[in-house]
């Protein structure tokens, strides 16, 4: 047996735990490349309107759209940077990054709300306002809600879903990708 090799009964053992320090690293680069996405979205947003009915959907088809590529790719860098910190005793199985980039997210999401709990009710109030949260407080006032108001709720929840999967799956592409370039560094 060569000397590099690694006994499959150790690298079994490997996967069954998370590194943590690759979750944390991961996980703090995702809040500081969205703020800084963020902002430049909000830059090109207010470089880009115009008044208008045909220019407003078209600035709302292309809001979601960079935002779609937006998730992926800000979370795509920070799933690479926690899967590059993947090394030593962790094994550098593909699945093992993978993992790793699914709890980056879940971590990420997790302070995202608690950072956004933090910021005062008005500013929220209008975030929320926004996507599509008015609703059930229409309903709740006894109001009648138009079929295509409830249509158009259904929608933006589809593409709020669809840009957190994108996220999701960027991030995971992005630990597995991290941990294959770490395994270069480490095992040669």
């Amino acid at each position: 047996m060569n000397d590099n090799t690694i006994p499959l009964t150790t690298v079994k053992e490997r996967t069954k735990h998370i590194y943590w320090k690759a979750v944390t690293v991961g996980t703090i680069s995702a809040v500081g490349i969205t703020f800084l996405f963020n902002f430049l979205t909000i830059a090109v947003g207010l470089i880009l309107f115009k008044r208008g009915q045909e220019e407003m959907l078209a600035l709302t088809f292309g809001t979601v759209a960079w935002m779609v590529v937006g998730s992926y790719m800000t979370l795509y860098v920070a799933g690479w940077i926690g899967g590059r910190q993947l090394h030593g005793e962790y094994s550098f199985n593909v699945a093992n990054g993978l993992l790793h980039g699914f709890v980056i997210w879940s971590l990420y999401l997790i302070v995202s709300i608690v950072l956004l709990s933090l910021m005062p009710d008005a500013v929220v109030s209008t975030i929320l306002t926004l996507l599509f949260i008015h609703l059930p407080a229409a309903t709740e006032a006894g109001q009648h809600v138009s079929t295509s108001t409830v249509n158009n709720a259904g929608y933006a929840a589809l593409v709020t879903f669809f840009i957190f999967f994108m996220g999701m799956v960027g991030c995971c592409i992005g630990a597995a990708c991290g941990i294959k370039e770490s395994k270069k560094y480490y095992i040669q």
